[in-house]
This record gives structure tokens, sequence and C-alpha cells, in this order.
């Protein structure tokens, strides 16, 4: 079907703005406990299980708010519940770096997933009432934000090390960064509530789809997590664990893991309508498959980089490309873009802990050999997806 001209042009005003830095600030919340684990197990004696436990509780906090989200939404509304959510999300942050031992910093964790998911629920939920083309752009966009985010982070931490303050900068970066957003996107989110309510405007109703068409959506969401959080969570750790490496290499590898995922997800936003979907996930895959060798042999640092650039690239549009088939299928409802968050959150709850585990039972190189696993998994799920959908449109 042709797309019309005007239905493609996205209009990137304040209120489009200060949903993608919202956006953003949780992933930096989501993106910081993986670089920071090397410095949360010296500084408190923990073995890798543990370590990895607290992304899990920050999954954790993703489920139980995914499943539960959706009755908050009703009773304050998107807008209240994105600023009510920052502004609890930031008071996780400062108790995480007043913390003095595992068990409060896993609590901390808990709090500011609990906090940043219900934010993440209502931008997802705006921008999923956007039409066909124009909510792609904004998926990819706004991921590309969240990538941006992601790379900053053992920037910050490095900060952090040459300012003596360790891991706990991530406390003031966060407060000038939420204010940052907070000011001129308080005020645009209400002219825009205004104007919706002026024109008549109201949320889109979920269309009607076959359970099993929302089921295969939600398990490719899944295994892309489970994929992208297996590197994405241990690469530091595994960087580190070369004969000779130093904390500014193994950050560095971190930094063009992310910086790969940034232009893989703004080379999409750039592609527009000119490329399918499936042309994006079918390449997406090969890259993965191609690069996690040149990482996981640990030949030279040059491998090792162009290894992380090519998952990074690859991955970087997995969950967008599975986020926006999702959305399109549950427009405008709350309950369903709030589950969506509980699936990735138990992806990502999942396979650093367990990943952890098997690490600690044999090795981090033999737990990482889940990455090419996985990404075998998503591609029949996304070739049983489209069967499925050409079945369905030609009974339709």
């Amino acid at each position: 079907m042709q797309i019309k001209k005007h239905e493609e042009k996205l209009v990137r005003s304040s209120f489009v703005w200060s949903l993608y830095l919202i956006y953003a600030l949780f992933s930096f919340t989501l993106s910081m406990i993986g670089p920071m684990a090397p410095r949360l197990q010296e500084e408190f004696g923990m073995s890798y299980a543990l370590t990895g436990l607290h992304q899990s509780a920050y999954a954790l906090g993703m489920v139980i708010m995914g499943i539960f989200g959706s009755a908050i939404l009703n009773r304050m509304g998107t807008g209240l519940s994105a600023w009510l959510g920052l502004a609890v999300m930031l008071l996780g942050v400062f108790a995480m770096v007043l913390a003095n031992g595992p068990l409060f910093t896993l609590l901390s964790v808990l709090i500011t997933s609990l906090a940043g998911t219900l934010t993440t629920v209502s931008v997802q939920i705006s921008i999923s009432e956007r039409p066909g083309i124009i909510r792609r752009k904004m998926v990819i966009e706004s991921n590309v934000a969240t990538a941006i985010a992601s790379m900053t982070v053992p920037l910050v931490l490095l900060l952090g090390d040459k300012l003596g303050q360790g891991w706990r900068i991530v406390f003031p970066f966060m407060l000038l960064a939420s204010v940052f957003t907070a000011l001129p996107g308080i005020p645009a989110y209400k002219k825009h509530k205004a104007s919706m309510a002026l024109h008549g405007q109201k949320a889109g109703i979920m269309e009607a789809r076959p359970a099993i068409s929302l089921v295969l959506s939600l398990l490719i969401i899944f295994f892309v997590v489970t994929v992208e959080w297996s590197f994405r969570f241990w690469s530091m750790s595994y960087l580190l664990e070369i004969p000779g490496s130093t904390p500014f290499l193994a950050s560095l590898g971190v930094i063009i893991l992310y910086m790969a995922k940034v232009g893989g997800r703004f080379a999409a936003s750039l592609a527009g309508s000119r490329i399918t979907e499936k042309q994006i996930m079918n390449f997406s895959i090969l890259m993965v498959l191609m690069g996690f060798p040149l990482f996981w042999l640990r030949m030279g640092w040059i491998g090792n980089f162009a290894g992380l650039a090519l998952c990074g690239m690859g991955s970087s549009n997995f969950f967008p490309m599975g986020l926006n088939k999702f959305l399109g299928r549950v427009t405008g409802n709350k309950k369903w873009a709030s589950l969506v968050q509980a699936v990735q959150g138990a992806g990502i709850g999942l396979s650093p802990f367990l990943l952890g585990r098997l690490a600690d039972l044999s090795s981090l190189k033999t737990a990482l050999l889940y990455v090419p696993v996985g990404t075998l998994i998503v591609l029949g799920l996304c070739m049983l997806d489209e069967s499925l959908e050409k079945r369905q449109a030609s009974l339709g």
C-alpha cells in the first residue's frame, strides 16, 4: 500500500523531543549497570552471579510495572506518569549512590526500574498512536536517543574515575540531565495536551489481532533482548579478562559498541520507507553472526573492536523493529503497551544472570556462545511470523 506524502512527514516538536529525552534517561539507568559491574564487584566483593543479579533487579522492576503499570496510567494519564516516574527514577539513582552494600544497591536499582519503566510505557503509548511510517520513524529515532544515552555511560564512569567520584558520578549526571529534560519538556507536554483537547483527538483503539500474532511479536522481542543484553552487559567484563587489558581499553570497546548502535539506528532512520523492516532485520542478523566470532575469539584488539562494532550495528535495530511491529498491532492500548515492558524486562533479567551463572560454572567465554544461538532463534521466529502474516493476508 502506498503511503501518502503528508503521512510521511514527522514534525519534531518540543513534545516529540521531550519523549526522546525521557526515553534516553531511562536507557541511561538501564545501561549503566553493565559497565558498573566490574566496579561493583571490586567494591563489594561480589561474584559474577550476584553482580548479574543487579541487572535482574532492574528487569524485575520492568516486569512488575509492565504487568501493573496500565492501572497507574489509566488513573494518572501518560503525562503525569512520565514526569512523576522521572522524579522517582532520579531518587532511586540517588539512593543507589548512598548504598553501602549489595542489598541496598539491589533495592535502589529496583526502585529506579519501577519508576523508569512507567516513564517508558508513557512514551511508547504516545508513539504507538502515530500512524504507520511516522510511528516507525519515531521508534527508530527514540532508540537512537537511547543508544546515545547508553554510549555516554562508560564516558561518564571514566569521568567519575578522573574526578575521584568513581561510579557514583551517575547521580549528578542524571540530576543535570533530568533538569535539562523537564524544564522545556513539561511546558511542551501541557501545550500538546491542550492541543489534543482542542481538536478532540483521542487515543487509538487496538485493532483485532489473532493471539498467535501477538505471541510471536512478544517472543521476537524477548529473544532479541536476550541476545543484545548477553554481550551488552558482559562485554566490558569479557574485555577486561584479556591479558594486558586495561579499564581504558575495555571502556573503549563498550564505547565502540554503543557508537555502532547509534550508527545502525541512525542509518535505519535515514533509510525511511526505502527499505522494509524484513530487510533491516535480515541484514542485522547477518552482521551479528559475522561480528560475534571476531569479538569472541579475542585474537587482537582490532578484531575485538571490529567484532563489537558489527555486533552493535547489527543488534541496534533488533529491538526497534520488533517493538514497531508490536506497537502497530496494539495501537493506543495501555495494557498491551505495558506488557511489552514486562517481556523486555524478563529478557534483560534472565540473560545477564543466567549467563553470569553459567560463567561461574564454566567461563564467560563459554556463556557468551548464547549470542549466535539466540540470533538464529530470532531468525526462525521472524520467518514464522512472516509466514503467518502471508497466510492471514490470503485469508483476509
